[in-house]
């Protein structure tokens, strides 16, 4: 019967973790190593990005101030709140596409093209529609989608420009 060497175990997982963070360290693909690096996903080259080429194509995650850079540039804003709260107030020029009645919204997503940036929003941090529609509109083909999870009330609050 062998007995344990915790010794021989602790350099043995010690190592394995050393192995694991340098080769995450040198990888085209890091993963963050403690939680979610969301600074990754937003940086100035948001709109450069070729998502085509990369092997998990999800929404990513932005803040105000790479909603305003978008917003600036002309992206595509839509409002995946129900039509009534986007008729009480909305990102200026944004669309309506109320991720509950999607079906019914469709027609609206026809002179898009799947390359081009869209960027997805609802009431704010306590609101997942903008979530669920990125997603969605992630299955359908859509390459460039973003979510903007302070929404419509971060954006109201930061007093920029709104049509009601």
């Amino acid at each position: 019967m062998t007995s344990l060497n915790y010794k021989q175990i602790i350099v043995v997982v010690l190592g394995s973790m050393c192995l694991g963070l340098s080769y995450n360290y040198i990888s085209d693909k890091k993963l963050p190593v403690f939680g979610f690096d969301i600074k990754k996903y937003v940086s100035a080259e948001l709109l450069k990005d070729d998502s085509k080429n990369s092997s998990v194509n999800e929404p990513k995650h932005i803040s105000l101030k790479e909603a305003l850079k978008l917003y600036q540039a002309n992206v595509t804003f839509i409002d995946a709140r129900e039509e009534e709260d986007y008729q009480n107030g909305h990102i200026k020029n944004a669309i309506n596409i109320p991720y509950a009645k999607l079906e019914n919204y469709k027609q609206k997503l026809i002179g898009i093209s799947k390359d081009e940036p869209l960027v997805s929003y609802c009431g704010g941090s306590d609101c997942d529609l903008s979530i669920m529609l990125g997603n969605k509109l992630t299955s359908l083909g859509y390459d460039k989608v973003f979510i903007f999870f302070g929404g419509w009330n971060t954006w109201e609050n930061a007093n920029y420009p709104v049509s009601k």
